[in-house]
């Protein structure tokens, strides 16, 4: 009996660590550094000291409750957000960096359900959905580092200049690809660009539909 209770226990409390995340409410202000704006019921910290910093030790949770968070422009360009052993979430969700100079990092980055990030820099994974976009305003090494922007077909990334595609073209990657590779990856409006499917890619889907038809012809 005590075996079970103590696996039951271990079982629980694996569950609640890979649950545990602290969400934001932005139920007071737009204030990343504020902690009436966090729910930490699901975290076992207290308070997002460090977020001004990439120090957090905890997930970060960022929807679209509330007043949508702003991040500040902090002597010495730092790095908001957490360690590089967690992650921040934005799930429908708008950050903007107001027109500050400071990034945002060093944990995984996922960007879901048409969400925006607009930063000075990235510095740590960024995953972009089909839905969501990111614009990066930075000018010579908006994606420093062994920084990987990776975007699923459909997403969008802005950076300063089409010449910091160039530049930063081997961070940018669609399907596995980066864009030093194969600069087709990515359509292109001005400064904006659209992470578009391979070729190759698109020509296998093609084949695969003619084959579908022939099939269904016989």
């Amino acid at each position: 009996m005590k075996l079970y209770t103590t696996i039951a226990a271990i079982a629980a409390a694996t569950t609640a660590l890979t649950q545990a995340a602290i969400t934001w409410t932005g139920a007071v202000d737009s204030d990343l550094t504020n902690d009436g704006n966090w729910d930490f019921s699901g975290s076992g910290l207290a308070s997002v000291a460090g977020i001004d910093s990439g120090t957090v030790a905890d997930d970060l949770v960022i929807g679209n409750a509330g007043t949508s968070p702003v991040f500040g422009d902090l002597t010495g360009q730092p790095t908001w957000g957490t360690t590089a052993a967690f992650g921040i979430t934005l799930d429908n969700a708008t950050i903007d960096n107001g027109s500050g100079n400071d990034g945002f990092g060093f944990g995984t980055i996922s960007l879901t359900n048409g969400s925006s990030l607009t930063t000075f820099f990235v510095d740590g994974t960024l995953n972009v959905d089909a839905t969501s976009s990111v614009n990066l305003e930075g000018a010579g090494d908006p994606i420093p580092g062994a920084t990987a922007v990776n975007l699923a077909v459909g997403a969008t990334i802005t950076l300063s200049s089409v010449a910091e595609y160039t530049e930063q073209g081997s961070q940018i990657f669609v399907n596995g690809v980066n864009y030093a590779t194969d600069s087709s990856i990515l359509d292109f409006s001005g400064t904006t660009a659209t992470a578009v499917p391979e070729p190759s890619s698109s020509a296998l889907l093609g084949l695969g539909a003619l084959a579908l038809i022939l099939r269904r012809r016989k």
